[in-house]
């Protein structure tokens, strides 16, 4: 009886090993504190389901994932207006991947859209098609589920992500006719919406952001574990390539993302090398990303 139990349970190890899932575990998260007193606020937790299982029910790829492959992300879903069904809010937006042969887990995409304009009304199936524009609402999440994959693709390998931002693309170009904001080159918040964030993303002038989102991570931050100072060496060569795109556009939307979700961890990385590299990475760092110069200094111990 004892065998027959353990092989039961070696057979269902194996079974959920392979078991396979959809590409996000996202976190949804409904603040409304914003709008005040609301007669039901029941309405804020039946919007929260219904986001979760649409992010997270629905196969976005064609790819096969294990359950421990899917991506962690977080929509913080800050409610700022309502009026009957129809809501505004600012979203923080966050993906992460996991770093090999540690317990350590890194950024990877971190965003605040401040363009949310949807209707929702209770218990309502949020529906989307790729192939055509029909809800705001639900273009707005597909738009950023492919965005998240496309970037985590992006981190472990070469221009991975390229067909995902490319089905991003399609919901902005879908979108060009909406009146809601954030999808045109012109309209929400300017140079920091939905349509900017892709276009850099796709633009080939930019390709060297991709060469560097590569090495960071695979060459450097997951190489961490055997070679700390070498592993360093790639990370800085990769801010090297950042470089090179800042001097193309320095005011780009994609590099102030970039180091809007990478200036914690980069002073992590560097606050313990040796005091040659950290002159030298602070040089660079305040060069191309000014803004963030009081951050620097920590590298230095200031």
């Amino acid at each position: 009886m004892k065998k027959l139990v353990q092989l039961y349970i070696v057979f269902v190890s194996l079974l959920c090993n392979n078991v396979t899932a959809q590409e996000l575990n996202a976190k949804v998260t409904i603040n409304a504190e914003k709008l005040g007193t609301v007669p039901d606020k029941t309405i804020f937790k039946d919007m929260e389901k219904a986001i979760t299982e649409f992010l997270n029910n629905r196969k976005w790829t064609n790819d096969q994932y294990q359950l421990v492959e899917r991506i962690n992300c977080t929509f913080f879903i800050n409610l700022t207006e309502m009026a009957t069904d129809v809501f505004k809010a600012e979203v923080d937006i966050q993906s992460t991947r996991p770093i090999y042969n540690s317990n350590y887990t890194s950024a990877v995409f971190f965003t605040l859209d401040k363009d949310w304009l949807f209707k929702y009304s209770r218990y309502e199936n949020l529906e989307f098609n790729e192939n055509q524009f029909s809800s705001n609402f639900t273009s707005m999440l597909a738009f950023y589920a492919y965005v998240i994959i496309g970037m985590d693709y992006d981190s472990y390998a070469l221009e991975g992500g390229t067909s995902n931002f490319i089905k991003a693309q399609q919901i902005v170009n879908q979108a060009s006719t909406a009146s809601e904001p954030g999808w045109l080159s012109s309209t929400g918040t300017q140079s920091k919406n939905r349509y900017w964030l892709i276009e850099n993303l796709l633009n080939a002038r930019y390709k060297p952001f991709h060469e560097a989102m590569n090495q960071y991570y695979r060459k450097g931050m997951d190489e961490m574990h055997k070679d700390l100072d070498g592993a360093r060496k790639e990370i800085s060569s990769a801010l090297t390539q950042i470089k090179t795109v800042w001097k193309l556009s320095p005011n780009l939307f994609l590099l102030q993302l970039f180091f809007f979700t990478k200036s914690e961890e980069i002073v992590n990385i560097y606050k313990d090398a040796l005091p040659a590299d950290k002159n030298k990475i602070v040089e660079l760092l305040n060069e191309i990303n000014v803004q963030n110069a009081t951050k620097w200094q920590q590298i230095l111990g200031k």
